[in-house]
């Protein structure tokens, strides 16, 4: 799909060819497909995320500071060291790195605003 996109002006979302017969993939599409809530999150350039201690110690055993939003060298480098870990951190890690690494994209070292990284913190909603 990536291999094969077209150039299109919608914003969310991806067509490609598969064959001879252009298919869409959107943001519904990808919630279906990953489980994640791709709900519309109101003011998301400035989303509300209370610093709390569980979040704090998360950062920390991210090994990043807690106003600092991690890059995906981080989150590999985290990998390495999470067997150790609560279920709940460990999807958060998980999640990050989806984030992180396909909704973002950022380049490698190139850290995630802290702002939106901690969205992650609330699995539920997340």
């Amino acid at each position: 799909m990536l291999g094969f996109q077209l150039d299109i002006k919608k914003k969310y979302e991806l067509w490609s060819l598969v064959g001879l017969q252009p298919v869409r993939f959107s943001l519904l599409e990808f919630e279906h497909l990953t489980g994640l809530n791709c709900d519309y999150i109101e003011d998301l350039e400035n989303p509300r995320c209370e610093v709390t201690k569980e979040m704090a110690a998360f950062w920390e055993m991210l090994g990043v500071d807690v106003d600092a939003g991690p890059t995906t060298e981080n989150i590999i480098a985290a990998f390495g060291r999470c067997e150790e870990w609560s279920r709940d951190d460990s999807m958060r890690l998980g999640y990050l790195a989806i984030f992180t690494g396909f909704i973002e994209g950022r380049k490698y070292s190139t850290a995630t605003r802290a702002s939106l990284a901690r969205l992650v913190m609330d699995l539920e909603k997340f």
